[in-house]
């Protein structure tokens, strides 16, 4: 176990030292997780996959959205639902 000691400035941060980020994988502007878990806090570095919508921004041209999104997605998600089942 690799234990740091770090203090809490005026406006409530935190430096994860550089030998820590280090150790991790944490760059600038990564993202991490903070939990309290059993009285203490947890942080923890976020994977670094992209999400869904970053894998596929882009992948789709749409010519003309539709005037009313929620009808849409309900008559979507109504067809999705009809579809047969291919799993098996």
């Amino acid at each position: 176990m690799t234990t740091f000691i770090s203090k809490i400035d005026d406006k409530g941060r935190i430096i994860i030292p550089k030998e820590m980020r280090k150790l991790l994988g944490i760059n600038k502007k990564d993202l991490v997780r903070m939990t309290v878990l059993n009285g203490k806090i947890v942080i923890e570095p976020l994977s670094k996959k992209p999400s869904v919508a970053e894998e596929f921004h882009g992948s789709f041209q749409v010519d003309q959205w539709p005037e009313d999104l929620d009808s849409f997605f309900v008559e979507v998600i109504k067809k999705w639902r009809d579809l047969p089942d291919t799993s098996t």
